[in-house]
């Protein structure tokens, strides 16, 4: 099941008496798209039609139909818990590796998904844990988490790759770096995009 029939199926689940064009509207597709995703839902039996009269037809969601929202809704989230405790790992690894080579805080600068995780590791390890602006320079032994909402500029900053299946940590390439004070910058993209 594709990402748009998914989120038909639980925008009819959750709003009875939905059209097709207030639901195509909605979703972000031509009314043709909607109306074939319709009539393919129907077919797997994740949706009842009945037809009111010759203009209005209503769309039900089938029992097949919600066990479906809910098996996809449940996969989700374990693939969610998952990459948490991955990345809450990962970045733990991390964080004790550097504070090992003299960091005493880490900054978040920007609007981070994964603030919880950072600011949770960061007391577990006893590091010191604040957020910043954009643009933040770092201070003596601190060491600036970039989001992973802001591209790394080229060149910038620490470098550092997930460890590839079967390699150790530190990766080789944080290993070998020692930053300059002036750059101690880390950007989440480059350590939780690159999974």
């Amino acid at each position: 099941m594709h990402e748009k029939e998914l989120e038909i199926l639980e925008h009819l689940r959750q709003n009875n008496g939905l059209h097709q064009r207030d639901l195509s509207r909605i979703v972000g597709l031509s009314l043709g798209m909607t109306n074939a995703i319709l009539k393919r839902l129907a077919k797997r039996g994740f949706l009842m039609v009945r037809k009111v009269n010759n203009r209005n037809i209503t769309y039900i969601v089938s029992p097949a139909g919600v066990e479906e929202i809910s098996r996809r809704s449940y996969n989700y989230f374990k693939r969610t818990i998952k990459n948490i405790v991955y990345y809450k790992e990962y970045l733990q690894q991390t964080l004790q590796h550097l504070q090992e080579r003299g960091i005493k805080s880490v900054v978040l600068e920007g609007e981070s998904d994964v603030d919880f995780i950072i600011e949770h590791v960061c007391n577990k390890i006893g590091l010191q844990f604040r957020r910043a602006d954009d643009g933040y320079h770092p201070e003596g032994d601190e060491l600036v988490l970039v989001s992973e909402n802001q591209d790394p500029a080229p060149a910038e900053g620490l470098a550092v790759s997930l460890p590839k299946a079967g390699e150790g940590f530190p990766p080789a390439r944080l290993a070998e770096a020692e930053p300059r004070k002036d750059d101690r910058r880390l950007y989440l993209r480059t350590l939780l995009v690159q999974r």
